[in-house]
């Protein structure tokens, strides 16, 4: 009865009853994990809604998406792939582009390669014998392995090292060759290689930008998303949002002063 009472009291006054959380669930490409955790907590406290993550390629998610997979928000790694569910006609417009994304060489811990903008070193490297293993991503269904592939053949390196690559399932799992010591070399997100528990066991260089095109990262609703889901969009969007972009290295601008990282000592 005491409820009841509430609830004709809140009515009378003209106020509106707070709405239950809503679970959001978001397709994102695997090098957005680490950057995606810190802004969705963000999210989270200041609305009480629940971001429900999912990370794979950005290839596999859009086949997922196509094939039925109920996401309400698509986070590519390279808009192309926002672009063919918008031909499909399964987004609500095409998009809006959150960050760039940029390649760096990296060099874990006890190898003796050379890193370089220009990629030269490789060469050298690998006939000194020093590099035996590569790491990228798969070019055929992940942006950064695309990127990666681009960039070696434009430095004319890949008939040199095409012997030696190790291709991850995805971004994430090229960087993650590079921590349990199984390459001496990787192509990763510079996303990637600013998370201190992935920097912090080598040292890196941002590949020069003439050798591959810097990856344009699309974020589309999916049609019938719901209203959680739009404010999650708008967020991703906002000042907050976008100032952790940056410092992850997703910037919309031109990397500034960290285009390498080197330990100390």
């Amino acid at each position: 009865m005491r409820k009841y009472l509430a609830l004709l009291l809140i009515a009378g006054m003209g106020l509106t009853l707070p709405t239950a959380a809503d679970v959001i669930h978001v397709a994102a490409a695997t090098s957005l994990t680490h950057v995606l955790e810190e802004i969705t907590a963000e999210f989270e406290d200041e609305t009480q809604h629940t971001v429900k993550l999912i990370f794979s390629s950005s290839g596999n998610l859009a086949r997922q998406i196509i094939q039925g997979a109920p996401f309400e928000i698509f986070m590519s790694a390279d808009e192309t792939y926002v672009t063919l569910l918008q031909e499909k006609q399964l987004t609500e417009g095409a998009g809006s582009v959150y960050g760039i994304g940029r390649l760096v060489l990296f060099i874990p811990e006890g190898s003796a390669v050379l890193p370089s903008t220009d990629l030269s070193t490789l060469i050298s490297s690998s006939q000194a014998g020093q590099l035996r293993r590569l790491a990228m991503a798969n070019p055929e269904y992940a942006p950064y392995g695309l990127i990666a592939k681009q960039a070696l053949q434009n430095a004319r390196v890949w008939d040199t090292v095409s012997s030696s690559l190790v291709f991850g399932k995805s971004a994430s799992q090229a960087a993650q060759f590079c921590l349990t010591g199984t390459v001496d070399a990787a192509l990763i997100p510079w996303s990637l290689a600013l998370v201190p528990a992935v920097g912090n066991k080598g040292h890196f260089m941002l590949v020069s930008e003439t050798l591959y095109s810097p990856l344009k990262h699309r974020m589309v609703l999916i049609k019938n998303a719901g209203e959680a889901a739009r404010r999650f969009h708008d967020f991703i969007l906002g000042a907050r949002a976008h100032s952790i972009f940056e410092r992850y290295g997703l910037g919309l601008s031109a990397p500034g002063e960290h285009h390498a990282v080197f330990p100390e000592g």
